[in-house]
Order: structure tokens, then C-alpha cells, then sequence
């Protein structure tokens, strides 16, 4: 019996797209008749994140996408580490406590009588 070759390390590429957004993808391992890949852009400027999903096969393309507000989303944590890259590879995004702060929701509005 032959060993198997170990799986390839799914690695992230990250891009620098400008200097307040951040493209990082994930290639998966090849998996029989599909190539998946994540990509994520951080948008530094807009405060969001998109995520693509897609599935390469033999006869086409599979896509899912989702934009998310930083502010919805459950952790900030992979968006400080994002903001750092970004800044590493020599993007000038906004600052991080701007970035990270609760955007203040509009309240109701008191009645004078």
C-alpha cells in the first residue's frame, strides 16, 4: 500500500486592493471535480465585509455572496487582525477606535409639550 501524499495547507493570499480595503482568500484543497475558494474584502472605509463563496467544477461556477456590517458582526477580532495586515502592507485605513465603535442607532425622539 502506497502512503497517501498529507493534505496541501490551505493558505490565505492577502491583497492590498486600496488603501482602506483588504482582500484575503482562502483556496481550499482540491476536492474531487471542484476548486473552492473564500474570499473575504475587508472595506475599512465602508465598515463591512464581504464574503464570497465560490465553487469552481468542470462545467461552471457556484457563487454565494453576503455583505455584513462590521457592527453585526459577533467578534471584531479577525477585523482588528484584517485592519493590522492592511496597515503592515502599507494601507492607510481609518482608525481603529473609529472603526470599532457602536454607530449610534437614532432613539425616539422626546415630545415637548
Amino acid at each position: 500500500m502506497a502512503d497517501k501524499d498529507p493534505p496541501a495547507e490551505n493558505k490565505e493570499v492577502f491583497e492590498k486592493l486600496n488603501d482602506y480595503t483588504l482582500s484575503v482568500v482562502n483556496d481550499f484543497t482540491r476536492m474531487a471535480q471542484a476548486d473552492p475558494e473564500l474570499r473575504r474584502i475587508f472595506n475599512f472605509k465602508a465598515r463591512q465585509v464581504i464574503n464570497i463563496y465560490s465553487m469552481w467544477y468542470s462545467n461552471g461556477i457556484g457563487t454565494q455572496m453576503q455583505v455584513q456590517k462590521f457592527s453585526e458582526l459577533d467578534s471584531l477580532d479577525e477585523v482588528k487582525d484584517m485592519h493590522r495586515k492592511l496597515c503592515e502592507m502599507g494601507g492607510n485605513p481609518p482608525g481603529l477606535p473609529d472603526i470599532v465603535a457602536p454607530v449610534p442607532k437614532p432613539g425616539p425622539k422626546s415630545l415637548s409639550l
